[in-house]
């Protein structure tokens, strides 16, 4: 779930149609909190209005027992979240660029300290900023030794890359 303040205004109600029209199509509902002010209109919702996973609650935000109402009335029970059925899109760009990384996407998904998304996220921004054979081979390294440490990661590729890319010919006497 999803709650939108001010949702009935311009940009909210634009967000709204965006997210169920592309983004998630309104599987986790969306709930529109709108004091309906000058800036709110509900007309600009009409197109969402019908959708079943959409709820509108005419309320101000500054109204603490009705915001605290609505987020208990859509929370799911502790534990009972549903798993995302489908792999992280940042899980599907990595392995898309580059499938030798399948294995090590796993077991950072298992065993990074941070979030699983900004871990994603990371790697992703490795696979596409770095040299390909620097980073795998740093990414095996890694795997070798169990290391899911993003940061130290991105070190051993930077190594990889100054020693392939950035060392001069020593036997050249041209000083």
């Amino acid at each position: 779930m999803i709650l939108v303040t001010g949702g009935a205004g311009f940009i909210g109600a634009n967000f709204v149609h965006e997210w169920f029209g592309c983004c998630n199509q309104g599987a986790d509902g969306v709930v529109v909190l709108d004091k309906l002010t000058y800036a709110g209109n509900l007309g600009s919702l009409a197109g969402v209005a019908d959708n079943p996973g959409f709820r509108f609650v005419h309320a101000d935000i500054c109204d603490r027992a009705t915001v605290v109402g609505v987020l208990a009335e859509h929370r799911p029970p502790r534990g009972q979240r549903d798993s995302r059925p489908d792999p992280h899109p940042e899980e599907k760009a990595i392995v898309t660029a580059a499938p030798e990384l399948a294995d090590y996407v796993a077991g950072l998904k298992q065993r990074s300290r941070k979030v699983v998304t900004l871990a994603l996220r990371q790697l992703l921004r490795l696979v596409r900023e770095y040299p390909r054979e620097a980073l795998l081979g740093a990414v095996r390294e890694a795997g070798h030794y169990g290391l899911y440490d993003l940061d130290r990661l991105e070190r051993m590729i930077l190594r990889r890359v100054t020693r392939e890319y950035f060392l001069l010919d020593r036997e050249s006497d041209d000083d």
